[in-house]
């Protein structure tokens, strides 16, 4: 009874999110909550640590599955996994950028893996005068993916995290021009390393 319960409780919680996903992206955009749909080819994925699917593997297929482009704005990323699914990507010629948190980035275990996405000729950037403490990947201005999945070792085996793949084209576009405008803010700065 307990894990219907847990089971429901997830799924209530997930729609929510999405909603409030939704609902977030109108505001950026001035647009009313009515005013954001799904088209009929759009299509929403999710994994719930633990409960349904995993939010590693759903990021790594997202990631595997780019083309053109892209964009990463992550607190923290410490999984080895994604790291190399990124440079796999960067090697097949995609455009590849990163955003990640400054102080974070200070640390050794998320240096080293910022050093091999640079060396790889990643673009990645740091906030200094704030937290930035988004998770989101973009794929191909298609496709967003976001949640509370931070992209390490601990969020893959020890959390309970949610993972939250949409694919719409107009959300994805909209979110893109979002990453623009912090990347090209005088807020962000080129990380440097040690």
């Amino acid at each position: 009874m307990r894990r219907k319960i847990e089971k429901w409780f997830y799924l209530i919680l997930g729609l929510s999110i999405i909603i409030n996903v939704v609902f977030v992206s109108a505001m950026f955009v001035n647009k009313t909550p009515e005013q954001v749909t799904l088209a009929e080819e759009d299509a929403i994925d999710y994994s719930f640590s633990g409960i349904a699917g995993d939010p590693k593997t759903q990021l790594i297929e997202a990631i595997n599955g780019v083309t053109d482009t892209l964009d990463v704005a992550i607190y923290n990323l410490e999984d080895e996994d994604i790291v190399e699914t990124i440079l796999q990507t960067k090697e097949r010629g995609v455009k590849v950028r990163v955003i990640t948190d400054a102080e974070k980035a200070e640390k050794k275990s998320q240096a080293e893996l910022l050093k091999k996405l640079v060396n790889a000729g990643v673009e990645v950037k740091v906030n200094p005068t704030q937290k930035m403490h988004l998770k989101l990947t973009i794929v191909d201005s298609k496709r967003v993916v976001t949640g509370s999945y931070n992209y390490t070792e601990a969020s893959a085996y020890e959390n309970q995290e949610l993972l939250l793949t949409v694919e719409d084209a107009d959300l994805a576009q909209e979110w893109e021009d979002i990453f623009q405008q912090l990347w090209i803010s005088n807020d962000y700065r080129e990380w440097e390393g040690e």
